[in-house]
């Protein structure tokens, strides 16, 4: 009987809880805060705990909690409530311990949820028969809640109630029977309060009647003493009996007046039913026309959306066929455009060219472009100011200048003045370029340029320095009319590379506006210096797209590439014997090279004179008479320079010694072999001599760049 009392006791609690929401007074609604998007958040958490969703409940209560919507004790007390609904007490237990332990660390959250979770967690551990820990719950929420006076009387009722309890199955009826009825006390108390309410009526039985079952009742006793010790108990049950039949009889009495209140209310009320009644038909009929109303109201919104989404499907159609037309121009501009910039180069082998051209948009004002004639090239790359159609027709029209000026022999200054003169013409738009033109002289290696505000380009030497060029300052091309510009030049070309570009090259931005730069153009050029002009541009392309790293390109980006690569031309030698026939030869050797450089017959011709004096030289004076020796002669050169090397094992003789004839004097008394080595010493650029190994070693050298050639 006793374990059926303290089930009905559980029961108890969990009515006072409902009665509590019922009445207004849930802990969810006490002293809550006004904000409504807490009230909402909390709400919904409600409703997922009262279904026993206890996913939705978790979920729910976490999210609101992380937006600062729901405090925690809220959240484990709303878990709690899901638990126990689908009747999982084990895990209800756990997040009312969170709830208790909160507050004992100082949580200022709404007393009545400690409250809750104490008579909650006291109950759970008395219906699983762990009375010790339930003292343990439920002593310290009494002793925290027995002074507040906000705190229902019969709450404190239930905790005594529950003490009582643990103490009767722990063997301590003397401190059991002090809290029982001091339990009473307060469930008398409680009822007659003016809170008290019609459903806490059953809550107050309830308790009460566990409170008698303890005095009814008996646990362990020796056989021979059970009817004595179970007569002194019904006697006691008795007076208490009596003590809750003359409460009761005045809750009865106080439950009926309230009943009679509540008639009398209602009789009031039954004359104004007629009248509530009407107003609620004329309520209905205002209503009805209001519906139809907003019937009428909604149906000419649906069909003014209608006409409104076939006119914009229509202006949608037209759009994208004018945007599709465009794009289709756009294409075919950006074709005309790329067919206007040459794909091929020259193929020489003393010539490597390359260029690359790409777009930031459709169509772009970048450009590059070369004219080839004989041995002369131009080139040039600019930039025009602006993007888009405007940029790339004002793009289509220098090249077409460049290449009508550059086709007439003119030299870079001079096409950049008559370019200035034409386009600064009727330039309303006020659009100008920046260019620089080259003119390079393959056979000469003679290098013209000018440069209009353009970027300066980089040019590399043999050795692989990479610096960029020094230029003297001329203005873009197009702003104003009349200008003279200046061109400059580089003496020798030979073995050195060029490279010129836009600011798409140096200017390229990354997604931080991080640019390409200038040191690392160099750096990449000083690791390709042995590449082709191909492949430096391709390794600049892909540095740029790299840098870049998907970010869209900010500007076009051109970029060609020329280079000369010193070549040897020739390299011959033969070798002879001290005799006079051998000189036969030598004037043969000479006409061969003369042949294979396509040198000029003067040249040739003086340089045969040369070989034919020193060979002699040699034939005749070199070994003693009736001795036969050898006689070597080499030739190393390319296009600017030959050197002959003439070595033999004779006598020495350095033939650099011989003072230069006197010209004034009559010939017929100058001394035999004195005009053979002035004339050597005149014709050739430098003659030297060295001793080694027993050798006469004679260098003589002869620059052919200034010469004309066949080829």
């Amino acid at each position: 009987m006793i374990h059926h009392a303290w089930l009905a006791t559980v029961l108890a609690a969990l009515l006072l809880n409902m009665a509590a929401c019922q009445n207004g007074a849930s802990p969810n609604k006490r002293n809550y805060e006004t904000d409504s998007l807490s009230m909402a958040a909390e709400n919904q958490v409600e409703v997922a705990a009262e279904a026993g969703d206890i996913k939705r409940t978790t979920e729910l209560a976490d999210s609101f909690v992380n937006q600062n919507l729901l405090s925690s004790v809220r959240a484990d007390f709303y878990k709690a409530m899901a638990c126990n609904r689908i009747e999982n007490y084990p895990a209800m237990a756990e997040h009312i311990r969170k709830i208790i332990k909160a507050y004992e660390d100082g949580s200022d959250e709404d007393p009545l949820f400690y409250s809750r979770a104490a008579i909650s967690l006291a109950g759970h551990y008395i219906s699983m028969n762990q009375h010790e820990e339930a003292m343990n719950v439920a002593m310290p929420a009494l002793a925290r809640f027995e002074p507040d006076p906000t705190i229902q009387s019969d709450w404190k009722g239930i905790f005594l109630s529950y003490i009582g309890a643990c103490q009767k199955k722990l063997n301590q009826p003397e401190e059991a029977k002090k809290n029982f009825e001091q339990a009473y006390q307060y469930y008398k108390k409680y009822m007659g309060e003016e809170r008290f309410k019609p459903l806490d009526f059953l809550t107050c039985i309830t308790d009460l009647y566990n409170i008698s079952m303890y005095y009814a009742s008996k646990e362990t006793l020796k056989e021979e003493q059970m009817w004595n010790y179970k007569a002194g108990r019904k006697d006691s049950a008795l007076a208490v009996a009596v003590k809750i039949a003359s409460v009761i009889d005045s809750a009865v009495i106080k439950q009926m007046d309230n009943q009679a209140a509540e008639l009398a209310t209602i009789y009031e009320t039954q004359k104004k039913e007629a009248q509530i009644a009407r107003q609620q038909t004329e309520l209905s009929h205002q209503r009805m026309i209001g519906l139809i109303v907003a019937i009428i109201a909604l149906i000419v919104f649906f069909v003014i959306i209608d006409i409104y989404r076939r006119r914009s499907a229509k202006r949608l159609a037209k759009v994208n066929a004018a945007k599709e037309r465009m794009e289709s121009e756009l294409s075919i501009a950006r074709n005309i455009q790329m067919s206007m910039v040459p794909h091929t180069f020259p193929e020489r082998e003393d010539l490597d060219m390359y260029a690359m051209m790409t777009p930031a948009k459709e169509v772009g004002g970048d450009l590059y472009s070369y004219l080839i004639q004989g041995d002369i090239l131009y080139f040039c790359v600019g930039d025009v100011s602006g993007k888009g159609v405007p940029a790339s027709l004002f793009m289509a029209q220098t090249t077409r200048l460049f290449h009508t000026l550059a086709s007439q022999g003119m030299a870079p200054a001079e096409i950049c003045t008559h370019m200035n003169d034409e386009l600064t013409e009727d330039n309303e738009q006020c659009m100008f370029v920046t260019i620089f033109i080259c003119k390079l002289n393959i056979r000469l290696h003679s290098f013209e340029y000018c440069n209009a505000g353009h970027n300066p380009p980089v040019i590399g030497n043999a050795d692989g320095q990479f610096s960029f060029l020094e230029m003297n300052s001329n203005a873009c091309i197009g702003l104003w009319p009349g200008m003279k510009f200046v061109g400059e030049s580089i003496d020798y070309f030979k073995d050195r590379m060029l490279l010129i570009y836009t600011d798409g090259l140096n200017e390229a931005e990354n997604s931080q506006q991080e640019q390409f730069g200038e040191e690392r153009i160099l750096e990449l050029l000083k690791q390709t210096q042995s590449a082709s002009a191909r492949q430096v541009v391709e390794t600049l392309a892909e540095a740029v797209s790299q840098h870049r790293n998907g970010a869209e390109p900010n500007d076009d980006l051109t970029m060609m590439c020329v280079s000369m690569k010193k070549q040897q031309v020739i390299r011959k030698e033969i070798k002879l014997r001290n005799q006079v026939e051998e000189l036969e030869r030598v004037l043969q050797f000479i006409e061969e090279i003369g042949d294979d450089l396509g040198l000029d017959m003067e040249l040739v011709m003086n340089l045969k004179l040369v070989m034919e004096e020193m060979v002699s030289n040699v034939i005749f004076y070199a070994y003693p008479k009736g001795t036969e020796g050898t006689i070597e002669l080499s030739v190393d050169g390319d296009e600017k320079e030959l050197t002959f090397l003439l070595s033999d094992q004779g006598y020495e003789f350095d033939p650099t010694l011989k003072a230069d004839p006197d010209l004034d004097v009559n010939p017929a008394e100058r001394r035999l072999g004195d005009m053979g080595i002035f004339i050597v010493k005149n014709i050739m650029d430098s003659v030297t001599y060295q001793r080694l190994e027993g050798k006469n070693l004679l260098t003589m050298k002869k620059n052919i760049g200034n010469y004309d050639t066949n080829t």
